[in-house]
């Protein structure tokens, strides 16, 4: 529950590949517009969505699907890991946009 943890706002999730936690973005050279799990410079990322800010607000629903080119089997490795960062976009009264919070989930399982 967001409830009042959250400004008012418009707010977006962006997803980026990481070799291990707190370390460096994967990144594809030979692929012309991919990088860092997006396409072209861009991470992958949400479109903006609103949150009231309110106490009644409860949720801050984002239904939509983030896609990200992955390494391949043979060169994934257990410590890869998604960083999603949840972003609140700037506005006339927040001038810039700022990490609020952020996740991380393995890229594969035990079994890769």
């Amino acid at each position: 529950s967001v409830r009042d943890k959250l400004a008012r706002g418009r707010y977006a999730i962006l997803l980026s590949m990481h070799d291990r936690l707190a370390g460096c973005p994967l990144r594809w050279t030979k692929q012309s517009g991919y990088s860092g799990g997006g396409f072209g410079e861009r991470p992958a990322a949400t479109r903006p969505v609103s949150h009231g800010g309110m106490y009644y607000h409860s949720e801050l629903r984002v239904e939509q699907s983030v896609f990200a080119l992955c390494p391949s089997s043979s060169q994934i490795r257990p410590a890869n890991v998604f960083v999603f960062e949840l972003f609140r976009l700037s506005e006339p009264d927040n001038p810039k946009d700022e990490v609020v919070a952020w996740g991380v989930l393995p890229m594969c399982n035990e079994n890769f």
